[in-house]
């Protein structure tokens, strides 16, 4: 006979294993009519259909009744439904259900967008050392390589992926309008705030004298050839080569850094670059936690809590906890709940109510930690093939320049500022 370990049956159920526990005891006392199964002298509910009635009973029954004083009903501000779409609201509704994670990239619309525009202006300002200066060095002093890369080629488009606000790649911008090589400069990103504040700069910096394409587009999952497919197939694509940049390291980011990859992948040309940066996997990037832009914020800041606030959970639900997982590799930032949630989900399209518990993880963020090595293996399996490899001087960061791989291509350059991959 099949049966459910409690664990099991627990993430099924969305219930805690206490609660199974209490399943089993009252049915080997004969009040509940759960078929149960043992071995040896342990016991665990069987997976058949008369089961599968009963634990939706008990568990309607068990939300019915539960205490007042340990749960809550909540429902989002109405600022939630403006601020995201139809698809993107089930989108978050999924992730939290079944991930139990609030995706990252929804804290970067409206006011989220504006603090980490100031969090990235501080860094800016801060010196060097930090990701985002550590990355305006590393493509400076890459801006040789990059000419010789791009050199067989008249014209240059500046593609930027995961926008920020652009300052990191100000210098190759204005490297590239200067030598009157640059065609287009396009900007892709999911919010709309980010891609605002990117345009707004980059009018600031040049005098308004370089367009900025804008697009919407969700990198996760969303291809983006047909925004540069006349450039890549029409008349001009032997004289025009993509730029890529994917800088300041969103891939790290991404649940799975795969599938955003072979969407990238799947969206270039073959003579098309792709450059991207990111912390190496150092004792001091792993103790990394600062994203405030004041000092006084504490463990969360405005942007940790954007989509928490637009939920309407507050402080009185959660704790803080952020740490370095050795095992898995990643820096995690999350809240543990104190009492049981019911969120009340009605978008005018669909309503759910999703329900969240006492003593769960939801995670707020996280950064994949990589080494030379992982990072271009990475790279590799998603269908690149290295081009470049540079370091910054401080040694904390990676800047890594690949093009797909493809056996009717191959560049006889190298990068005579990169460091040589690892072995």
């Amino acid at each position: 006979m099949k049966y459910y370990k409690n664990a099991e049956l627990a993430k099924l159920y969305n219930v805690s294993e206490k609660s199974v526990r209490n399943w089993i005891d009252s049915a080997r006392q004969g009040k509940l009519s759960l078929d149960l199964y043992r071995t040896g002298e342990r016991v665990f509910i069987a997976d058949n259909l008369h089961n599968s009635t009963q634990l939706a009973k008990l568990v309607e029954k068990g939300r019915k009744y539960r205490n007042q004083r340990s749960h809550k009903r909540l429902t989002p501000k109405r600022e939630f439904y403006e601020t995201y779409s139809h698809a993107q609201i089930l989108d978050i509704c999924h992730d939290l259900e079944i991930h139990r994670e609030l995706a990252m990239k929804y804290r970067y619309f409206n006011e989220g967008g504006i603090y980490w525009d100031k969090y990235l202006v501080k860094l800016s300002d801060a010196g060097p050392g930090n990701l985002l200066t550590n990355t305006i060095e590393a493509l400076d002093l890459s801006l040789p390589y990059l000419d010789a890369l791009t050199q067989p080629f008249k014209y240059v488009n500046i593609v930027n992926i995961c926008v920020g606000n652009s300052a990191a790649l100000k210098k190759v911008v204005s490297h590239f309008h200067s030598k009157k090589s640059l065609k287009r400069f396009v900007a892709i990103d999911l919010s709309e705030t980010m891609l605002d504040i990117t345009e707004k700069r980059m009018d600031d910096w040049f005098d308004s004298k370089l367009r900025t394409e804008k697009y919407l587009r969700d990198i996760g999952h969303q291809r983006f050839q047909d925004i540069l497919g006349q450039d890549t197939f029409g008349e001009d694509a032997s004289e025009t080569v993509n730029l890529v940049l994917f800088l300041v390291g969103p891939i790290v980011n991404f649940r799975d850094p795969n599938e955003a990859l072979r969407t990238i992948h799947d969206s270039l040309d073959k003579n098309d670059i792709l450059i991207t940066s990111l912390k190496r996997d150092t004792p001091e990037s792993r103790r990394f936690f600062d994203f405030n832009v004041n000092a006084n914020e504490g463990l969360m800041n405005a942007h940790d809590r954007y989509l928490l606030d637009l939920l309407n959970i507050d402080d009185s639900c959660f704790e803080v906890e952020q740490f370095f997982d050795e095992k898995k590799l990643v820096r995690v930032q999350q809240i543990r709940l104190k009492l049981d949630i019911t969120l009340e989900i009605n978008s005018g399209r669909f309503s759910k109510d999703l329900h969240l518990f006492k003593g769960e993880p939801i995670l707020i963020w996280r950064s994949w930690h990589h080494s030379e090595s992982s990072i271009i293996d990475r790279f590799t399996r998603a269908g690149f093939k290295l081009e470049g490899f540079t370091k910054s001087k401080d040694n904390q960061l990676m800047l890594v320049a690949v093009k797909i791989d493809s056996d009717t291509h191959s560049s006889s350059i190298t990068n005579p500022y990169a460091a040589p991959p690892p072995q």
